[in-house]
């Protein structure tokens, strides 16, 4: 809703990517997609292999533990950016 808001406010999509805001928005939305890939990999690969002990599944835990979490405050800190950066349109 923010980027159709914002292509609203500014008149276009190009006006909006061109932009500090845009910018920091697509790598929000990099961030988030890659929190869901570690999702997607801890449900597909991580918790299996605890759910049968299998050798070595703690290790990957953590490293996918801390990929997330890495992820989760570089969202954090874009955020915060995004809060302060004018929209595309307001100089």
């Amino acid at each position: 809703s923010g980027v159709l808001a914002a292509i609203v406010y500014s008149g276009s999509l190009g006006a909006v990517i061109d932009s500090r805001w845009g910018k920091l928005l697509l790598l929000k939305l990099a961030a988030m997609a890659g929190v869901m890939v570690m999702g997607w990999y801890n449900w597909r690969t991580v918790t299996p292999a605890l759910e049968v002990a299998a050798a070595g599944c703690e290790p990957r835990l953590r490293r996918a533990v801390r990929i997330e979490l890495a992820l989760g405050v570089t969202m954090l800190a874009i955020t915060a950016l995004l809060v302060v950066s004018p929209l595309p349109g307001e100089h």
